[in-house]
């Protein structure tokens, strides 16, 4: 019987170790059937595959363990992250400043690690805080006093960042006590000598040539980094299988000379990239890269030749085995799909360039244009899907930038050597210099990107089609025309989907920000309102994504406090949202937004105190002193947004007015005395509170008297 499937046993249990993970994240927030589906399709195809006496048959039962492991493994691992809760702790912490974000870095942002309280206690990982009262460098002992929170990296959108640089805790630092100088580890050392070295010889470009060697871009202007960013470069700043590559070709030609075993030669080249992977903080991408250098000769030595696919999939399951959250990580993604695309697409080119009669001279450049339109067609969907666009020239781009980056990172590493080496850094800076200006240039292109919709299934399917389209599917003419065909068209269909907007209903969505809680109320007629005082780009930004997702015919906003709105967020709400009525439920003025709001022919409407506007849904005005609520109705549902410090917002009970949630700034225990649901920014342990620190996002809705509250 014609094998229709290459089936490559590591590449199957990887994806059944993903759909895994992906199942108990789905379990967290309320959802079993994705996972209980995976379960029943696989053990379909499975017995199946028993029935018919095919050879894969076990290796399907597999693939249904590694699911099964992916997802207790997940439940494990977020069960540790959980253990050690803290929550609205007041204390005394002793620490000592890491160097995360500390190199050329002017940010009042400080990371402790080696954490012990007055008490004795000691906490794991590192904790996050802001100090304002002084300058103190990586090494320094700081005794603090603060209130100290958790961070719950895995909620609505899994912030992996933390779970990266080991972060387990924040905390709101009232004050520094003490300071004694410390001592820096090996690691700081060495980021410390590359970062001074950088800054003084590549003095135009040293934060680009210190990111490209660590993988560290906090020295970098924000500006430039969105450059490489819509330039499609930004790659090359995070340290990954590209820098490992150099540092294999560079070292293996040299014990070449000495015909070495593989794996002798694996084990000497462990030693420099083991270090390596130090000096950048083990990344998940560059234990990808080196776990994949070590399958390449453990392949040469069992069986002479190298599968990278296969290659790829060990080094997925070895990350994922550390840490199952890998997978949320975006750089894992990017990374993974990127090497994915070259083992698909690019290999079945690469054969066809060279069976071709193309002069060798040009078939270089055509094989890393090659290369580059791989990555970027797996990674399409996926950048679509977290940036809203994909950039387009950076296919052209990475031609010429990657070899220049090839030359800067080995010439840059000589110079890293002492005394007259140093000078060679003026090359590497005349160097970047190129790419950053190219990166500018292509950047401000206003057709540099392209943006389309996408849903999470798209991701699927390109993967899917990458596959056959890299032949690892045995079909004859026709039936590659036909599978072709029908993921074009699945293809095609999520992009389509994709600008379906479903109808509203009676609901309520809360945002939290970093200076603002944003509240969407949406009715079963098509209507949607937003409140809050439009100061905080990232609570508007899930504010519009959320109206955006439906059919709503106009759009109120409520501002709560108009002196603080921020112009280029009321803009942006005017551009992009169907706002027919502006209110103001304060009385403060702002002459800016004024003039935004004559500019789009509309005029803020002055809400009186104690007074309700709205049909469908209403907004009512509570003051006790200034504005003390806004009470939002839609349908049965009512939510009473409550501003001011914990005595107001406790005194606001007073009122007598009964909503069925309660918005607060902060978890209050006059809240939880009374037995009310309230939602504020930080988890507590009071009953009844959700933090949004440990949820995320909050989707409040009724049914009968019921009250639903999805964290999604």
């Amino acid at each position: 019987m014609r094998k229709i499937v290459n089936f490559r046993a590591p590449l199957f249990i990887a994806i059944g170790f993903i759909f895994g993970i992906f199942s108990y994240y789905e379990f967290l927030f309320g959802d079993i059937w994705f996972g209980l589906i995976t379960l029943v399709v696989l053990s379909a195809i499975g017995v199946l595959l028993f029935v018919i006496k095919s050879k894969p048959r076990f290796g399907m039962v597999a693939v249904i363990i590694a699911v099964i492991i992916g997802f207790f493994l997940s439940h494990l691992n977020y069960y540790l992250l959980a253990k050690d809760e803290v929550t609205d702790c007041n204390t005394i912490i002793t620490g000592r400043v890491c160097d995360i974000y500390r190199n050329g870095s002017g940010s009042s942002a400080y990371y402790l690690e080696d954490c012990v309280d007055s008490d004795g206690v000691k906490y794991g990982g590192r904790i996050e805080t802001y100090i304002f009262d002084g300058n103190y460098n990586t090494g320094d002992i700081l005794t603090v006093r603060g209130t100290i929170h958790s961070v719950y990296p895995i909620k609505t959108s899994p912030e992996t960042y933390y779970l990266r640089q080991n972060i387990r805790y924040k905390m709101d630092t009232e004050i520094v006590i003490t300071r004694a100088e410390g001592e820096l580890k090996l690691d700081e050392i060495v980021r410390k000598y590359i970062y001074d070295v950088s800054s003084e010889f590549a003095p135009r470009n040293g934060d680009v040539f210190y990111a490209l060697l660590t993988g560290d871009r906090s020295a970098i202007d924000r500006g430039m980094l969105e450059d490489f960013k819509f330039a499609g470069i930004i790659h090359l700043l995070a340290v990954s299988g590209l820098h490992i590559g150099f540092i294999v070709a560079v070292i293996g030609f040299v014990l070449k000379k000495f015909k070495l075993h593989p794996l002798v030669e694996c084990v000497i080249l462990l030693v420099p990239l083991i270090f390596y992977a130090y000096i950048c903080n083990f990344t998940p991408s560059v234990i990808r890269a080196i776990v994949m250098v070590c399958c390449t000769y453990v392949a040469k030595a069992a069986f002479g030749k190298y599968d990278l696919l296969t290659s790829l999939s060990f080094a997925v399951i070895v990350l994922l085995l550390i840490s199952p959250f890998n997978l949320f990580d975006l750089g894992f993604q990017l990374s993974v799909l990127s090497v994915y695309g070259i083992a698909t697409v690019y290999s079945s080119v690469d054969r066809l360039i060279k069976k071709s009669k193309i002069p060798k001279i040009i078939q270089k450049p055509i094989n890393m244009l090659a290369v580059s339109l791989s990555c970027s067609l797996a990674t399409f969907f996926t950048l679509q899907l977290n940036y809203g666009y994909a950039p387009i020239f950076g296919i052209l781009l990475n031609v010429i930038a990657i070899p220049l980056v090839s030359v800067v990172f080995v010439i840059g590493w000589i110079g890293m050597l002492p005394w007259i080496f140093h000078y060679v850094l003026f090359v590497v800076d005349w160097i970047l210099e190129a790419v950053v200006v190219s990166a500018k240039w292509i950047a401000n292109l206003s057709f540099s990107t392209v943006a389309v919709p996408a849903i999470a299934v798209s991701v699927l399917v390109i993967v899917v089609w990458l596959f056959v389209l890299g032949g690892f599917i045995n079909l004859r003419k026709r039936g590659k025309i036909i599978a072709n065909s029908v993921l074009a068209c699945l293809l095609v269909l999520c992009i389509g989907l994709s600008f379906v907007k479903t109808n509203p209903h009676n609901q309520l969505y809360v945002a939290y920000g970093y200076n603002d809680t944003m509240c969407v109320v949406t009715s079963d007629d098509g209507q949607s309102v937003i409140v809050g005082n439009f100061s905080d780009a990232y609570a508007y930004g899930l504010a519009a994504k959320y109206v955006s997702k439906y059919k709503t015919d106009s759009c109120i906003l409520y501002i709560t406090d108009y002196g603080e709105c921020n112009t280029d967020i009321v803009e942006k709400a005017l551009k992009n949202l169907p706002v027919k009525t502006v209110y103001k439920l304060d009385f403060s003025y702002n002459a800016s937004i004024d003039g935004v709001f004559a500019d789009y022919g509309i005029k803020a409407i002055q809400q009186m105190q104690n007074t309700s506007t709205g049909y469908g849904i209403t907004v009512t005005s509570v003051y006790d002193g200034g504005l003390r609520a806004a009470i939002m109705r839609t349908g049965n549902l009512e939510v009473s947004c409550v501003y001011g410090d914990d005595y107001a917002v406790a005194n606001y009970l007073s009122f007598g007015t009964t909503s069925d949630v309660y918005v607060l700034p902060n978890a209050n225990k006059a809240y939880a005395d009374n037995n009310l649901v309230t939602l504020s920014y930080y988890q507590s342990r009071l009953p009844l509170n959700y933090g949004a620190n440990k949820y995320g996002t909050f989707t409040i809705t009724q049914k009968g008297d019921t009250i639903s509250i999805k964290f999604r």
